[in-house]
C-alpha cells in the first residue's frame, strides 16, 4: 500500500457531472508519483452502464502498440466512507511524457478542443482550440508551424515527414469502428497533439482519450446530433435481416440509399462528413484507410477476440458492481450525491455488457447499444463490405 501525504480532488469530466454520480481528478503533489504517473482520473461510470467502454478501448490501442492511456478499476473511500466502484486511467500530461518518451518538462503537448473535422484548418490556429499542457510555456510558434504544414502538405509523403500518418489513420480507423461522436471526425473533442523530442521519430502525434461515449453509447436523435435514433429496444441479433437489405452501401465510401440504417452499418461515407484533413488523408487515399480496417478488424477488433476479454472484465467486476449498485441504510447509492438524477441499475449493467440496448438515464430520448451487440454488428458489416475471410463462426445469419 502506498499512502501520499499531499493530493488534490476536484470534480473531473464535463457532460459527466450532470449524471448522479460524480468524477474526480487527483493530482499527487510532492513530487510523488504512483507508478511513474501523478495524474488520474476516476470515472463513475455514470454515463457508461457497462463500466467497460474506457478500459476496453485502451486495452485495444495498448494491444495495436499506439501511444495510449491505460484503465483498470478501483473503489473508492473518502474519510472512511465507500463512494464506490470507479475506473481509474492516467492522464495526458507531462509526467506520462517523461514516463513513455523520456522527455522531463515536455512544450510540445497540446489539449485540444475543437480541433476537429472541418474545412477550414485556419481555425486550429486559435489559442482556444489547442493550448499547451506546460503552462509556463507560452511561445506556440513551433505549433503553428505545425498547422501550417498541415495546409500546405500536398502528399502524404508531405505529410510524414511531420506528421504521424499512420497512427492518424490508425485512430480515425478506430473512431469509425467504434462510432464515436466525441472525438475528431464528428466532435473535434478529447484530442491531444505531442511532438517528441527524443528518439529517431520525432514526427507530431495524434492521440485520443476517453471513450465512455463509444460502441453505440448515446445515440441520439438527429435535432441534437445528427444522428438518427432508432427503435434499439426492438432490435435483435438473432433474426438479423438489415445487412442484406439493398438500401445497405456495399461500399465504404458511399452513401446509403436511405437514412434509416442503424448505426453499426454506416458506410464510412455516412459516419464522417468531408473535411480538410479526412480529405486530404482518407478519402483521397481510400486504399490505405481500408487497408487499416482490415489490419484491425484481423488483429483485434473482432468478437473472437473482444467477447471473451469482456466475459473475464465482468466476471471480474461483477461483485464491485453488485456492491455499489446496493442501497445503503439511507436508501441511496454509494456516491450518488445528486439525488434528483438516476443511475444504471445493477441489471442495466448485466444486460448491456451484453447484447441488450439500454435507455439513456438522464436523457429520455437516447439509448445505447449493448456492448458485444454494437462490436459484432460492425464486424459482421466491415467483413461483409470488404469481403474478408471472416470468423464463420459470427458470420452465420440466417438470411
Amino acid at each position: 500500500m502506498k499512502k501520499f501525504d499531499k493530493i488534490t480532488l476536484s470534480l473531473g469530466g464535463h457532460s459527466s457531472r450532470y449524471y448522479g454520480k460524480s468524477g474526480f481528478n487527483i493530482k499527487i503533489r510532492g513530487k510523488k508519483d504512483l507508478y511513474g504517473r501523478n495524474h488520474f482520473k476516476l470515472r463513475s461510470g455514470s454515463r457508461d452502464a457497462t463500466y467497460l467502454r474506457h478500459k476496453i478501448v485502451y486495452d485495444i490501442q495498448n494491444h495495436l502498440g499506439i501511444p495510449s492511456l491505460s484503465a483498470n478499476f478501483s473503489q473508492l473511500y473518502i474519510n472512511g466512507e465507500y463512494i464506490g466502484l470507479y475506473i481509474m486511467m492516467d492522464c495526458f500530461k507531462t509526467s506520462w511524457i517523461e514516463y513513455v518518451y523520456s522527455e522531463k518538462d515536455t512544450t510540445s503537448l497540446y489539449k485540444c478542443t475543437g480541433f476537429g473535422n472541418i474545412p477550414n484548418i485556419q481555425s486550429y490556429m486559435d489559442k482556444r482550440t489547442c493550448t499547451n499542457e506546460n503552462e509556463d510555456y507560452t511561445d506556440r510558434t513551433e505549433y503553428n508551424e505545425f498547422i501550417r504544414n498541415l495546409e500546405t502538405a500536398r502528399t502524404i509523403e508531405d505529410y510524414e515527414k511531420f506528421f504521424d500518418v499512420d497512427l492518424f489513420i490508425t485512430q480515425i480507423a478506430l473512431e469509425y469502428l467504434l462510432g464515436s461522436w466525441d472525438h475528431f471526425i464528428n466532435g473535434g473533442n478529447n484530442i491531444f497533439l505531442y511532438k517528441p523530442r527524443n528518439g529517431n521519430d520525432q514526427r507530431w502525434k495524434f492521440l485520443l482519450y476517453d471513450f465512455d461515449a463509444d460502441f453505440g453509447q448515446d445515440i441520439i436523435d438527429e435535432d441534437k446530433f445528427n444522428m438518427i435514433y432508432q427503435d434499439l429496444f426492438n432490435y435483435t441479433m438473432e433474426n438479423d435481416q438489415e445487412l442484406f437489405k439493398p438500401e445497405i452501401s456495399n461500399n465504404l465510401f458511399k452513401p446509403h440509399k436511405n437514412d434509416s440504417i442503424k448505426h453499426p452499418y454506416y458506410s464510412f461515407e455516412d459516419y464522417a462528413l468531408h473535411g480538410y484533413l479526412l480529405d486530404a488523408l482518407i478519402f483521397n487515399h481510400q486504399e490505405l484507410f481500408e487497408n487499416k480496417l482490415k489490419e484491425l478488424i484481423t488483429k483485434i477488433f473482432n468478437p473472437t477476440i473482444l467477447f471473451p476479454h469482456i466475459d473475464s472484465l465482468k466476471e471480474f467486476i461483477e461483485p464491485y458492481v453488485r456492491l455499489d449498485k446496493t442501497l445503503n441504510n439511507e436508501g441511496i447509492y454509494p456516491g450518488k450525491f445528486d439525488r434528483k438524477n438516476n443511475i444504471y441499475t445493477y441489471e442495466q449493467w448485466r444486460d448491456n455488457c451484453e447484447f441488450t440496448p439500454v435507455k439513456n438515464v438522464v436523457e429520455t430520448n437516447s439509448g445505447s447499444y449493448g456492448i458485444k451487440y454494437w462490436i459484432l454488428a460492425k464486424y459482421r458489416y466491415i467483413c461483409t463490405v470488404l469481403h474478408l475471410d471472416c470468423d464463420p463462426n459470427y458470420m452465420n445469419i440466417s438470411q
